[in-house]
């Protein structure tokens, strides 16, 4: 970004795989207003992963299908609460057009892969 605004003397840079111009979706602008971290805190809840348990709680059935009322395009919801629950933390990361039904599937088998956000 320094180089972009014109910084001089520079040989050489490391780059990330995020872009330059950053353009955070509507909902994650809207998240990070409402300061959504202070005010999960405030409802007890210290720490959230995309891992979802089929024998949850009152609270955590509830909040499962809060995640289903994101604003996300009509072709990318499903009824898959580790979709959801993905979203929720980190965007869209992918089409669901592009992934097959096993890969849908199996997403629950991979959340021990996306760490814990402690707020």
């Amino acid at each position: 970004m320094a180089m972009l605004a014109g910084m001089q003397g520079v040989r050489s840079a490391l780059i990330s795989q995020i872009a330059t111009h950053i353009r955070a979706p509507l909902s994650t602008r809207f998240k990070t207003g409402l300061h959504l971290p202070t005010v999960l805190k405030s409802l007890g809840v210290e720490s959230h992963t995309a891992y979802t348990d089929r024998h949850a709680d009152w609270s955590d059935t509830l909040f499962d299908r809060m995640l289903r009322l994101q604003p996300i395009p009509l072709e990318e919801r499903c009824w898959s609460s580790v979709c959801h629950h993905i979203t929720f933390l980190y965007g869209m990361l992918y089409e669901h057009e592009r992934l097959n039904k096993a890969t849908h599937d199996a997403l629950h088998e991979k959340t021990a892969i996306f760490t814990s956000v402690t707020l």
